[in-house]
């Protein structure tokens, strides 16, 4: 239930349009942020399904599910099992708090011409802080370390796409998991 509150955030920290103070630097930022956070959760999502199949005293409340939930779970289990390995190794990377091993593949796979930006700002004086436009760069390029093919230009695109696919699929398998918990089991007990 916490996964899918914290899903829920991320995924509103990605398709709304503005989020004030959220956006001050670049909403690419905001977005692309909130996407590596969905990643670690999506990772954490997979390993709670995982668990909770395996668990002896879920089998009743399984059972309690209408045949199209089972299959749906099923699935669920089957897709988060086949893809889960993967996933991880991107969310090592980016996914959970920024390495030292993938930000030194961004640092040394900066493709020419990729430009950044800095931006002192001076509250008072004494008082100043910055403003890291290229920290946006370097999380994009890190992304291509787990991916096959790398940063080079003819596939980056594709096998980027090919991870939004996955993690948008274990998204939709992670929220039809949790309502089928939520209206065969917990809706009764909160009813």
């Amino acid at each position: 239930m916490v996964l899918y509150e914290d899903l829920r955030i991320e995924l509103y920290g990605i398709t709304e349009d503005d989020l004030g103070k959220l956006d001050s630097m670049d909403a690419r930022y905001r977005v692309h942020y909130f996407l590596r956070r969905s990643i670690g959760t999506w990772c954490e999502f997979a390993e709670a399904i995982r668990l909770l199949d395996q668990l002896n005293d879920f089998g009743p409340m399984k059972r309690s599910f209408a045949p199209q939930a089972i299959m749906k779970w099923d699935k669920a289990v089957r897709y988060f099992l086949r893809n889960e390995r993967f996933v991880k190794k991107i969310r090592n990377d980016i996914g959970g708090h920024f390495g030292g091993r993938a930000a030194m593949y961004a640092v040394e796979n900066f493709r020419p011409g990729d430009l950044g930006k800095l931006e002192i700002i001076q509250y008072d004086s004494r008082h100043a802080g910055a403003k890291l436009y290229f920290a946006g760069e370097i999380v994009a390029v890190a992304t291509f370390r787990g991916l096959p093919g790398g940063p080079e230009k003819e596939t980056w695109a594709w096998e980027y796409r090919r991870l939004l696919r996955m993690v948008k699929a274990g998204w939709r398998y992670a929220t039809s998991s949790t309502r089928s918990i939520v209206a065969y089991y917990l809706w009764a007990r909160f009813g």
